[in-house]
């Protein structure tokens, strides 16, 4: 009788109903009960991961836009800019690639693009206890000169059909040793705004990741849940994942040859990644970073660079995130054949039982010195295979799989040839294949043959087999 009471009072965060107030009110008092008692009964489940975590959010890898590569903790990063971004994703302005000029206008929030989040820089720092931006209650003190009303803000992002994501457990500001952790308090705070999700950074004085899932929960407002390599656990395994969605590598920079070290790093957790917990190796850098911003990265990424980037995030289930000024018709207008290709983004957000792997690289490596971080900050070596193919298999009455092939080189063509039982094919299969890079059918293919793939460019074929 005690589960069964339970389970109806939290509804709200079992299967997202809409919540009565008396609903709201209950399912504090029962949460601890729900947490304690049935997600960890072996009959009672309250989502789709198998640890029973009471969180069925990101079934699908997310689309959206996040601020850090466009502001990072600068001053332009402002509540009235970010609301200059939601109505930028919003706005229908062209047709998808690939299709006819006369095609209906669409916005990127039409394709999926859904979310907006605020990354670091929102605080008040110094004004809290022992110089940091929590008061003696342990509640986050926000900019209020940077930020005036978050709540109306979340307000007119609901209204426009987003949602609004928060950032918890700051880097900026330094906390760690000025004060206690925040698992409680911070969540309470976002939902008491009505964000609809919160990333964990790695850096403030709260490391346990399963307490700031027990804390989220714990408000009754369903929150996204994004670990950004905080700890306990630091990766998820097939039977533990309290988070939606997980950062697999360092910090992402706007270098393709960082691009292709996080997605090698994010292979040992492509087998445990799946629907509610998807792997993320960090946020995209095309577009970024703001165009003439002096940094040690040198010019910023090319579009056969980015959509190589694109190509290889879709290729694995990695959740899409922006970064890039959308008020910008310039930026906006340069990126959109990548960001918008509607046979990518499908291949993203697609599920056949497996999020993606590494389908094969070339036994021939090179040293690669590359970067870590938005504005390339951390300088590092390594071994890189010359070339890296990525792949996913596609829901199909027959079998179809989806593939990238990256080249890693900035000088050097290369000629790549895979045979077709590499993506999971029979031999004897007839196989048609279609380019969605360039939206054209190819015909019937009896081997992936790829000759003289330009430099830092990439190659995206879904195969599917004939009935």
């Amino acid at each position: 009788k005690l589960c069964t009471r339970a389970l109806r009072v939290t509804t709200s965060v079992c299967n997202q109903a809409q919540k009565s107030a008396t609903v709201w009110l209950w399912s504090r008092i029962a949460m601890r009960v729900q947490l304690a008692v049935l997600c960890l009964a072996p009959l009672l489940v309250c989502a789709t991961n198998p640890d029973g975590f009471p969180n069925s959010l990101g079934e699908k890898p997310l689309l959206g836009w996040r601020s850090w590569n466009l502001w990072r903790n600068d001053d332009d990063f402002t509540q009235s800019n970010v609301e200059l971004q939601m109505k930028a994703i919003t706005m229908r302005r062209r047709p998808p690639p690939g299709s006819s000029p006369n095609t209906t206008r669409v916005s990127l929030q039409d394709l999926g693009y859904s979310s907006i989040g605020l990354d670091d820089g929102w605080q008040a720092c110094g004004t809290g206890v022992n110089g940091s931006f929590h008061n003696a209650s342990g509640w986050p003190l926000v900019n209020f000169t940077r930020f005036p009303d978050l709540a109306g803000m979340n307000a007119r992002a609901h209204a426009m059909g987003l949602t609004s994501h928060f950032y918890v457990n700051n880097c900026g500001c330094q906390e760690r040793g000025r004060t206690g952790t925040h698992y409680t308090k911070d969540p309470a705070f976002a939902a008491s705004l009505e964000f609809d999700g919160i990333k964990v950074d790695g850096c403030g004085p709260s490391p346990n990741i399963t307490a700031w899932a027990v804390g989220a929960n714990a408000t009754g407002r369903p929150l996204l849940i994004e670990n950004c390599n905080d700890n306990d656990p630091f990766r998820p395994t097939a039977n533990n994942c309290p988070y939606n969605m997980f950062r697999s590598s360092g910090d992402n920079a706007p270098s393709l040859l960082s691009g292709i070290s996080n997605l090698l790093d994010t292979v040992p957790y492509l087998s445990v990644a799946r629907p509610g917990c998807f792997a993320y190796p960090d946020m995209l850098e095309i577009g970024a970073p703001l165009a003439g911003t002096p940094t040690a990265c040198g010019p910023r990424m090319s579009f056969s660079e980015s959509r190589a980037e694109f190509a290889g995030w879709a290729a694995v289930s990695s959740p899409l995130v922006l970064g890039f000024d959308m008020a910008n018709t310039t930026e906006y207008d340069t990126w959109w054949p990548i960001i918008a290709n509607t046979e990518v983004l499908a291949i993203n957000q697609a599920w056949a039982g497996s999020a993606g792997r590494l389908v094969a690289m070339s036994k021939q490596n090179f040293t690669a010195d590359y970067a870590h971080g938005s504005v390339c900050e951390v300088k590092l070596t390594r071994s890189m295979p010359e070339w890296t193919v990525w792949g996913k298999p596609l829901p199909s009455a027959t079998f179809a799989f989806a593939a990238v092939v990256i080249n890693a080189h900035a000088t050097k063509p290369l000629t790549v040839s895979l045979p077709l039982t590499a993506l999971g094919f029979a031999a004897t299969d007839k196989v048609v294949a279609r380019d969605v890079h360039l939206h054209e059918d190819l015909g019937t293919v009896r081997q992936w043959d790829i000759v003289n793939l330009a430099p830092h460019d990439s190659v995206f074929i879904r195969f599917e087999k004939q009935a």
